[in-house]
């Protein structure tokens, strides 16, 4: 496969730090439940998705973060995560995800409205679920607040609505790793999405290719390259195998046309 050069070098020499919170792992299951109730994904292929995630939102932040400061300004807005997001992200990504950012800003304005006219007795809702988003804009929110506090210096605020705008684009970045990985599960007449499966989709799809190799820092890409490796193949020659666990016949293995339904 020839090699897809970087749309832009981000970080891809020093190491950037990771603005950790606890688990994303809920949020990612429901997001796998909304494209298909039968998607399944283990504990390490969650984690995986994560650090993709986490180290993507941080290369977005740092485009962000220098068109806020080339234009003298000290508050990051919107327009500066859409310019990131026209930056780093490639092909259909591109083009999706503009849309969708449009589209969850028009839902939150329309339900603002309908709660406003109900008062007091509207049901309170976050504002993901507001926008019709799973992952959360306020954990999202916060990540952007603490990076500007450790990694800018000029650009100290942030605008309405960016958090908005970089919570969509990481949902619709996950989602596309989803669906890719669970193709290459389907392929293989297997029941849950591992670590390999990611490899191979982020391998195999020319954007998440492109975003693996220019947004994704060296340190995590060996750490998904790692947790990709079978367990049997880190052991050593001549070792003895232990006996572990027999899979589970009752769970039937889908197909293509199984999916489709």
């Amino acid at each position: 496969m020839d090699t897809v050069q970087p749309v832009v070098t981000v970080a891809d020499e020093k190491e950037r730090d990771l603005i950790r919170f606890s688990s994303l792992s809920r949020y990612l299951i429901a997001l796998s439940k909304s494209l298909d109730p039968r998607i399944r994904l283990t504990s390490k292929a969650l984690a995986i998705i994560e650090l993709l995630i986490w180290d993507t939102a941080s290369a977005l932040m740092e485009i962000a973060n220098v068109s806020a400061t080339n234009d003298h300004r000290i508050t990051m807005l919107p327009r500066d995560i859409e310019l990131a997001v026209k930056v780093l992200l490639p092909g259909e990504l591109k083009k999706t995800v503009p849309q969708a950012m449009t589209h969850a800003l028009l839902q939150f304005f329309t339900a603002q409205e309908e709660r406003s006219k109900k008062g007091p007795s509207a049901k309170r809702k976050t504002h993901s679920e507001i926008a019709g988003l799973i992952l959360p804009i306020a954990r999202v929110d916060k990540m952007m607040r603490m990076y500007l506090a450790t990694h800018s210096t000029e650009v100290i605020r942030l605008g309405s609505y960016a958090a908005l705008f970089l919570t969509v684009t990481l949902e619709n970045l996950a989602a596309k790793i989803i669906q890719i990985s669970d193709d290459e599960v389907v392929k293989d007449e297997r029941e849950l999405i591992q670590p390999r499966d990611i490899l191979r989709a982020l391998q195999g799809d020319k954007d998440l290719q492109t975003i693996f190799n220019c947004a994704i820092t060296e340190k995590i890409r060996e750490q998904i390259q790692a947790s990709a490796i079978p367990k049997q193949a880190k052991k050593k020659a001549g070792g003895k195998k232990t006996g572990g666990k027999k899979a589970l016949q009752s769970a039937k293995p889908r197909s293509k046309a199984s999916k489709s339904k």
